[in-house]
C-alpha cells in the first residue's frame, strides 16, 4: 500500500499545488472586493426581498449583512469554489482505477506482491491527503483574511467550517472512487460522478426555494453542508458531520468490495 500511496502522491502533487493557488487567489479576490465594497454590498442586500436573500444565503453561502466572517463563510458555498472543489474531488477519484486501467499500469502494479484491497487503499489514502492539503490551504487562507481585518475573536469557528468543507469533498471523491471500482474509463467515471453531484445540488437547490419539499433535501449531500449556520451558530454541526463521515466510509467500503471482485 506505501507503494501505492507514494506513487499515487507523484501523480496528485501538481494538481494540487495549482488548485491550492487559485484557492488564495480566490480569497484575496474576495479578501478585496470586501475592503471597497463592503458596506455598500451589504446595504444592498437588506434592500432585497427577504426570500431572495434566504436563496442567496442557503445555496450560495452570500451574507454580507453578517460582516466579514459571514463573507468571508460564503467563499465555502460560492460556485467557483464548489466547481474547483469537486473537480478536483472526482479527478483524483476517477484516475484511482479507471485510468490506471485505460494505461494498462494497474496490470504492471498488481504484478507485484500487493492485494487489491492495498492497491486501492493506497489510492483512496492519496486522494484523502490531496483534499486536506487543499482544505488546509483554505483554511490558512481564511484565517489570514480574518486576521487581516482584525477578527480573532469568532476564528475559530472557521476550523469547523473546513472539518464540514473536507467532509463533503471526501464524499464526492468516494463516489468518484466507488464507479472508479468497476469502470474502465476515466470519462465515463466523470461523467457519471458529475451527474450524481449536479442531482445533489439540484436536490438541494430545489429543496431550499420550495417549502413543500423542504423535508426532501435530506437526500442530498448537500443538505449536510451549511458555512452559513456553523459561523451564525458558532457552533460545528455534529450531526452532519456524522452523516458525511459514515456516508464516505460506506462508499470506500463499496468501492473496495467491486473492485475486489471485478475483473481485469
Amino acid at each position: 500500500m506505501v507503494y501505492v500511496l507514494l506513487f499515487s502522491l507523484r501523480v496528485v502533487w501538481r494538481p494540487t499545488f495549482f488548485v491550492s493557488l487559485i484557492i488564495l487567489l480566490f480569497l484575496l479576490l474576495i479578501s478585496f472586493v470586501w475592503n471597497s465594497l463592503g458596506d455598500t454590498v451589504a446595504t444592498m442586500v437588506e434592500l432585497l426581498p427577504n426570500d431572495f436573500q434566504n436563496v442567496l444565503e442557503s445555496q450560495f453561502g452570500f451574507m454580507p449583512t453578517a460582516g466579514i466572517e459571514g463573507w468571508l463563510a460564503s467563499v465555502s458555498r460560492h460556485p467557483i469554489f464548489i466547481v474547483v472543489f469537486t473537480a478536483y474531488s472526482i479527478s483524483v477519484g476517477a484516475s484511482a482505477i479507471a485510468k490506471e486501467i485505460e494505461t494498462g499500469d494497474i496490470l504492471f502494479s498488481l504484478s507485484k506482491p500487493i492485494s487489491r484491497i492495498s492497491f486501492i487503499s493506497g489510492k483512496i489514502l492519496a486522494s484523502i491527503i490531496g483534499i486536506f492539503i487543499l482544505q488546509l490551504v483554505f483554511l490558512v487562507g481564511l484565517l489570514a483574511s480574518l486576521s487581516f481585518f482584525g477578527v480573532n475573536d469568532n476564528s475559530g469557528v472557521f476550523i469547523y467550517l473546513v472539518i464540514n468543507s473536507f467532509l463533503l469533498f471526501i464524499l464526492i471523491n468516494s463516489i468518484a472512487v466507488c464507479f472508479s471500482s468497476f469502470g474502465n474509463e476515466s470519462s465515463w467515471v466523470l461523467g457519471r460522478t458529475v451527474m450524481v453531484v449536479l442531482l445533489m445540488y439540484f436536490i438541494d437547490f430545489i429543496c431550499n426555494i420550495w417549502e413543500q419539499v423542504t423535508d426532501l433535501g435530506v437526500i442530498s449531500f448537500f443538505h449536510y453542508y451549511q458555512p452559513s449556520d456553523i459561523v451564525l451558530d458558532q457552533t460545528p454541526p455534529w450531526q452532519d458531520f456524522g452523516v458525511l463521515i459514515v456516508s464516505s466510509i460506506s462508499i470506500y467500503i463499496l468501492a473496495g468490495v467491486l473492485f475486489r471482485k471485478r475483473d481485469i
